[in-house]
C-alpha cells in the first residue's frame, strides 16, 4: 500500500508541477534532461537509501505505533520522490515534441499510453530479467545509465533546436 501511494502520489505532483514547468519555461527539454539526471543519481543511490530504511536506529522503535509511522513514513519519501520527477517529466518531453499550433492535448493520450506501456514492459523485465541477471546493484546502474543518455539526448537535441532556431546550426 506504502509503494502504490507513493508511486500515485509522486507521478500525479510531478505531472502537475511539471505541467507548470513545461508552460513556463523556455526550454522544457533542458529541464526535461536535469530531471532525468536526478533520476538517473537517485538510481545509483536507491540500493543504498532502500536497504538503509530497514536499519534505522532502535531508538525510533521503542513505541511499536511510533516506529511503523517512521517506517512507513520514511518509505513513502524515498519511493515519491523519484515518482515527482517522472511524473513531471513526461509533461516537458510532451511540451517539447509538440509542434506549435498543435493541441498538447491530441499528443497527451498517446504519449500516456506508450509511456504505461512501457512503464509495464520495463516491470515485467525487470522482475524476471534484469533482476535476476544483473542484481539489484547493477539494475540501478543500468537505470542510472539509462537516464544518463536520455539526458545527453534531450540536450543535444535542445542544443540542435535552439542552433536552427537561432540560425546557428553549422553543416
Amino acid at each position: 500500500a506504502v509503494v502504490l501511494a507513493g508511486f500515485m502520489l509522486g507521478i500525479a505532483l510531478g505531472a502537475h508541477w511539471g505541467g507548470g514547468l513545461a508552460e513556463r519555461g523556455r526550454d522544457p527539454l533542458r529541464r526535461y534532461a536535469l530531471l532525468e539526471l536526478g533520476l538517473g543519481a537517485y538510481a545509483l543511490g536507491a540500493p543504498w537509501l532502500l536497504a538503509s530504511l530497514t536499519r534505522l536506529p532502535g531508538a525510533l522503535f521503542t513505541i511499536a505505533a511510533a516506529g511503523t509511522a517512521v517506517r512507513y513514513g520514511a518509505a513513502l519519501a524515498a519511493i515519491t520522490g523519484p515518482c515527482l520527477l517522472m511524473g513531471a517529466s513526461l509533461p516537458l518531453l510532451l511540451r517539447s515534441l509538440t509542434p506549435p499550433g498543435v493541441s498538447l492535448g491530441e499528443q497527451v493520450g498517446l504519449a500516456y499510453g506508450a509511456n504505461t506501456l512501457g512503464a509495464a514492459g520495463g516491470a515485467v523485465a525487470g522482475a524476471f530479467w534484469a533482476v535476476p541477471t544483473f542484481g539489484v546493484w547493477g539494475c540501478s546502474a543500468l537505470g542510472a545509465l539509462g537516464s544518463a543518455l536520455a539526458a545527453a539526448l534531450a540536450l543535444g537535441a535542445a542544443r540542435l533546436r535552439w542552433g536552427v532556431v537561432h540560425g546557428r546550426l553549422r553543416g
